[in-house]
C-alpha cells in the first residue's frame, strides 16, 4: 500500500494543475487567441495551415502544459512578444489557457 502513495499523491498533484490550467473563460479566450495570436501561431482550427514556422502551435500547448503553463502567464516578458509590446491581462492569459486546455489534434 504504501508504494502506491507517492503515484497516488502525483496524480492528485496533477489533476489539481489541470484545473488550475483550465480555470477562466475558453470562449473568450479562442476569441482572445484568434485576435492576438494567430498572426504567428496556429490556433486549433481556425488557422490549420497558418503560423510562422518557429512558433509552438495551441496544439503543443495543450498537450505539453507542464511546459507551456508559465510560458503562456510570462509570454509578454519573452521575445518577441515583449517587443510588440502586447497587451494582454492576467484575466486574459486565463482565458486563454482555459481555452487551449480544451484543444486536441485532429
Amino acid at each position: 500500500m504504501r508504494r502506491y502513495i507517492p503515484a497516488l499523491a502525483a496524480l492528485i498533484g496533477l489533476l489539481s494543475s489541470q484545473a488550475a490550467w483550465a480555470e477562466g473563460d475558453r470562449i473568450r479566450g479562442r476569441t482572445l487567441a484568434i485576435d492576438n495570436c494567430s498572426q504567428c501561431h496556429v490556433i486549433g482550427d481556425y488557422n490549420p495551415y497558418g503560423g510562422v514556422n518557429n512558433s509552438p502551435s495551441f496544439y503543443v500547448f495543450a498537450e505539453r502544459p507542464e511546459v507551456y503553463r508559465e510560458r503562456l502567464r510570462t509570454f509578454d516578458q519573452r521575445r518577441p512578444h515583449l517587443s510588440r509590446d502586447m497587451q494582454v491581462s492576467a484575466k486574459e492569459i486565463q482565458d486563454i489557457m482555459a481555452y487551449v486546455a480544451t484543444l486536441e489534434r485532429p
